[in-house]
């Protein structure tokens, strides 16, 4: 335990500034955050590894600063780790599973897939995403462009408006109702 002189908490700003591309397990981010009543970042583009867990701990339980950092799991999380994943880094997050099917709300499945969400290896994920819900054309297009699966969403009448390229890219692929009918809906181009 590190404390002051009065045996209380160290409450200071601690700085993690390994170099990009170093890796950083997360569990050594969860001792420090856990060591400190302060604020812990990450200053660089570090690959933080782990399984969903042990991220969680370290970036959302902990409070570990690390919006540039990559993320490395060593497993597959689910849909709503992923989107608290996500949210707390603009790097790139590689999963054990590229297969992986998820299932969720529009505001969930694109933040979940925000950014570039891969397999170990790099490549695209491929499985299918199933929307609960109607997304708005920006979101259709963050899931559509994150995998090469079906995207289904929950009603084929739904209305999606967007500039051209938005709506281009929200529509590439397969994306139909959960029953394989084409997208009947209302399209509107707003450039």
């Amino acid at each position: 335990t590190v404390t002051d002189t009065s045996g209380a908490q160290i409450t200071g700003t601690v700085t993690v500034d390994n170099g990009a591309n170093t890796d950083v397990a997360a569990t050594l981010l969860s001792t420090i955050g856990a060591g400190s009543g302060g604020t812990v970042s990450v200053t660089s583009a570090v690959n933080i590894t782990g399984n969903t867990s042990q991220l969680i701990d370290a970036l959302d339980t902990k409070g570990v600063t690390a919006s540039t950092a990559n993320i490395v799991l060593s497993d597959t999380p689910t849909v709503g780790n992923l989107q608290t994943l996500n949210n707390k880094t603009s790097g790139s997050i590689k999963i054990l599973n590229g297969a992986i099917t998820y299932s969720g709300s529009a505001t969930v499945l694109s933040e979940a897939l925000a950014g570039t969400v891969t397999d170990g290896d790099g490549n695209g994920l491929t499985g299918n995403m199933t929307l609960t819900g109607n997304p708005n054309a920006t979101q259709l297009q963050t899931i559509n462009n994150a995998t090469t699966g079906t995207v289904f969403v929950s009603d084929k009448a739904v209305t999606l408006t967007g500039s051209a390229a938005v709506l281009a890219e929200a529509l590439a692929g397969t994306v139909t109702d959960t029953s394989g009918a084409q997208i009947t809906g209302t399209v509107t181009v707003d450039n």
